[in-house]
């Protein structure tokens, strides 16, 4: 058997390894991430069972972010809300992120 018949099965063998291990890399990379993130979540996890749900700090906040929204009988003012949902960036999201979740929060207790 001639050595220029084994050239294509080296050169696909070769191939292969580089882009295993490219692969490789890549899952370790993400695996480390993930691993990061599990943790950053547990901690969190571990500060508002601390604390409670429903810690002053936490409701205080809620409840100045949402009164710019409220009118004086404690209803909606889903004008102000219209113009806050208006408002965006050049990514089509708003900008106010935080104000938003509250507010789909509120509306959804909503009977």
């Amino acid at each position: 058997m001639k050595s220029v018949h084994l050239i294509a099965p080296v050169l696909a063998l070769a191939g292969s390894a580089i882009w295993i291990h490219q692969q490789e890399s890549s899952l370790i990379e993400l695996e480390e991430k993930t691993t990061v993130l599990q943790n950053r979540i547990a901690e969190t996890k571990k500060i508002i069972t601390a604390n409670g749900p429903d810690s002053r700090n936490a409701s205080t906040e809620k409840n100045t972010l949402l009164a710019q929204f409220r009118l004086a009988d404690g209803n909606l003012d889903w004008k102000s809300i219209a113009e806050i949902t208006l408002q965006e960036n050049n990514y089509g999201m708003t900008s106010d992120m935080k104000t938003m979740m509250q507010l789909q929060a509120a509306v959804m207790k909503m009977s």
